[in-house]
């Protein structure tokens, strides 16, 4: 899923009617955490600072009404933000863009 310009919100409707606005910066760290990426990877493939990607998490676990990263991506597949191995994105995807752990 390609996201487009800083400042933009995404909606998607949620479970009850109501809708997850996230900015685009925050699906780019929700699509990140998805496939697996630490912290510390997803600071340095969006050149941001690891605290910026811990605020990023916060709000996107407040959107999301969840407390940790594997809750957060579960969700994002649920809404349709991120896919699973099943669903077409493989691990050859994670390492070929940001090189072997």
């Amino acid at each position: 899923m390609s996201v487009g310009g800083k400042g933009a919100d995404v909606n998607t409707p949620r479970k009850g009617g109501s809708h997850v606005r996230l900015t685009n910066r925050e699906l780019q760290v929700l699509q990140l955490v998805a496939n697996g990426f630490t912290n510390a990877e997803i600071a340095q493939s969006l050149a941001i600072s690891r605290q910026t990607t811990k605020n990023h998490l916060s709000a996107i676990y407040d959107k999301l009404g969840t407390v940790n990263r594997t809750q957060a991506a579960i969700r994002a597949v649920e809404l349709g933000f991120a896919r699973t191995a099943m669903e077409g994105a493989s691990g050859s995807d994670r390492t070929s863009s940001h090189g072997s752990h």
